[in-house]
């Protein structure tokens, strides 16, 4: 089996700096914040494909009209001003734990071009398939332990 570890969101932010616009200041800055060694970090990212819309989970409308807001009430969760749908309850209760992150956006209209650019940053090619993010990290930052870095179920 091979050895994977986890990858912590300070390595994770050191993969993504090589493509962004961080200067060699924001990276050495990044670099001197690092948890010490020994501090355990994770990320879940999951993607649901055919999942509920995020109007009628994570992001309701119950001051937009009729024909934009879904049917589901909105219920106050552990994290202020941030409200789930009814029928996430025990979500609702562990939203101190996950964040939940509105600032994504891109202008492909179709849905699997869009998933693929979503995981991969990269718009879609005929010649060129790109990675998904989690392989990227996995084979930059390697698992020690048992568990995988990355997993990636496909529908086919």
């Amino acid at each position: 089996m091979n050895s994977c570890r986890a990858v912590t969101r300070r390595q994770l932010l050191h993969v993504g700096a090589l493509g962004s616009a961080l200067t060699l200041a924001d990276l050495l800055r990044l670099r001197a914040a690092e948890p010490k060694p020994n501090a355990k970090r994770s990320a879940i990212f999951i993607f649901l494909e055919g999942a509920p819309s995020h109007q009628d989970t994570f992001d309701l409308k119950p001051q937009a009209p009729a024909e934009i807001r879904g049917d589901f009430q909105p219920i106050a969760t552990r994290v202020r001003g941030l409200h789930l749908c009814e029928h996430l309850p025990q979500l609702a209760q562990r939203t101190d734990k996950f964040a939940v992150i509105r600032g994504i956006t891109h202008n492909v209209a179709d849905h699997g071009l869009a998933k693929k650019y979503l995981l991969t940053g990269n718009k879609s090619s005929q010649t060129v398939s790109y990675p998904e993010y989690g392989s990227v990290v996995s084979h930059a930052y390697p698992s020690r332990e048992d568990l995988p870095t990355y997993v990636s179920i496909d529908e086919s």
